[in-house]
């Protein structure tokens, strides 16, 4: 049997980063995105014995350049500047940009239909990892020698990370799907995981919404009305809702105007950090990869600071619009407008032209959609996902 190294490589990429920083080592992602990229470079590298400059190296040349001179001002200015973690990091963007186009080289090479069976496995393979997570999370015990270094999942550290890798799987399998059925049993799947993630909740609003616009309102309308019903009832009246419940620890996360949610501090720092940067720095940034290490605190950091969670998100800035804001300046914003320009691009043409796109096509789409939610709602850094 002839292992395709596209399957290999796309389960190279979602499986090690997370497994390694849950099971060797947890400090960074980095060491597990390094070394999953490095094996794409070795499945390329020998096959095809020499790399080929067209559009997609130029592009990469470019973002790189600009990175680099937007990072001067921060370098001239701020004495506090991290060199060792900027050049370490600007390597590894580098690495990882390259090793994504001689990725998209070798999905080429893989047929359709069975293309589609390599993402299927994949998609099954996250997915059983996040129902074994919720239910062991809720005492529902299957294997009680279950062997899990983590306490609830194999493959990711906590469940939003989960949420970030299925998102995409889960777009993509509901835009291929055959029968409207499994599409809505799958989003349901979804749902039903989400009690434990307003990460993977948000994110499965989106593919209902991206679904709906492709089929019909409909859809959406319906587990939109029910969360709003939910949400608007009293937790004394569903016994989901008691206190200390899955329910009742989403619907808290969902409460921006209690001023002591750390989900809402989180974010909210995120966001008054890039204002507060973006024009500290004169709309140049404090440097690629510098947020924490130095940069206007703000007044929900030290929100923050004041329960003892003093390192919480502080690099990451909770997700990653905020981040590139802060460390790019007016790069960062052309780049969050380009990014948008183009999603709101791709979804009108699935609805328009959804047939002519072969599953392939689909499989980047997807991909490239659901990093909404790792740029404007939660992300862990640059490195982090795909």
């Amino acid at each position: 049997m002839r292992i395709n190294i596209f399957f290999i490589s796309l389960l190279i990429i979602i499986i090690i980063p997370g497994a390694y920083y849950v099971h060797i080592e947890s400090i960074s992602y980095s060491i597990g995105a390094l070394i999953s990229v490095s094996f794409i470079y070795l499945f390329y590298l020998p096959k095809y014995k020499s790399i080929k400059l067209d559009k997609s190296y130029f592009f990469i040349f470019t973002v790189l350049i600009l990175i680099f001179i937007s990072s001067l001002y921060a370098m001239a200015s701020f004495d506090w500047f991290e060199y060792k973690r900027f050049f370490l990091s600007y390597f590894l963007i580098g690495f990882c940009m390259i090793g994504s186009i001689f990725f998209v080289i070798l999905s080429y090479e893989t047929k359709d239909r069975k293309l589609y069976n390599y993402i299927s496995a994949i998609f099954y393979i996250i997915l059983l990892d996040g129902i074994i997570f919720v239910l062991k999370k809720n005492s529902i015990q299957i294997w009680m020698d279950w062997p899990y270094t983590n306490p609830f999942l194999f493959f990711f550290p906590e469940m939003s990370h989960f949420s970030l890798i299925f998102l995409p799987l889960l777009l993509f399998k509901v835009l291929t799907f055959k029968k409207n059925i499994h599409a809505y049993m799958a989003i349901l799947i979804s749902l039903i995981i989400s009690i434990d993630s307003l990460t993977l909740l948000c994110g499965t609003i989106l593919i209902m919404l991206i679904y709906s616009i492709k089929k019909t309102f409909f859809l959406f309308l319906i587990p939109i009305s029910l969360l709003i019903a939910i949400y608007g009832l009293e937790p004394e009246i569903l016994e989901l809702g008691r206190p200390g419940s899955p329910v009742n620890q989403l619907l808290d996360r969902l409460d921006f105007e209690d001023p002591n949610n750390f989900s809402t501090l989180v974010f909210l720092s995120g966001w008054e950090r890039a204002y507060l940067n973006l024009f500290d720095s004169n709309f140049l940034g404090i440097g690629f990869n510098q947020l924490g290490y130095e940069g206007e605190g703000g007044y929900y950091q030290n929100k923050l600071h004041s329960y003892n969670l003093v390192g919480l998100n502080l690099k990451d800035a909770g997700s990653l619009a905020p981040k590139l804001v802060s460390e790019l300046g007016i790069l960062g914003v052309i780049m969050l407008s380009m990014y948008l320009f183009y999603f709101i691009k791709i979804v009108y043409k699935i609805k328009k032209y959804y047939l002519t796109y072969s599953d392939l096509d689909i499989l980047y789409i997807s991909i490239f959609i659901m990093s909404f939610v790792s740029i404007f709602i939660r992300s862990s850094g640059y490195f982090s996902l795909f």
